[in-house]
């Protein structure tokens, strides 16, 4: 019997060695890939409503800016020049509102 073959690796092609990884399952694999699907579809979900926040928060940002932008463009008056207020009596005299004054 002639000597085994040196090469420069330890692997040995020859017969396969029973302490090496079996082979997986195709029920494992399916495992595995519905785990993989799931954590990318959960990733997926939080990017999604991470951006979502952002754009919220963005469209807030830029409301509030508007409003105070307008509120600080127009003159506040102050409650002392402000004329006290009375109330506007009516030009037009319509026939109901006669009859609804005289009872």
């Amino acid at each position: 019997m002639a000597a085994p073959a040196k090469f420069l690796f330890d692997t040995d092609f020859a017969a396969p060695d029973k302490a090496r990884e079996r082979a997986a399952t195709p029920i494992e694999i399916a495992q595995k890939i519905a785990e993989a699907e799931a954590r990318a579809y959960r990733a997926g979900y939080e990017a999604a409503q991470h951006e979502a926040r952002v754009e919220s928060d963005r469209r807030a940002a830029l409301a509030l800016e508007e409003i105070g932008i307008t509120s600080a463009a127009s003159p506040r008056v102050s409650p002392a020049s402000k004329p006290e207020w009375k109330p506007r009596r009516s030009r037009s005299r319509s026939p109901w509102r006669a009859s609804c004054a005289a009872n």
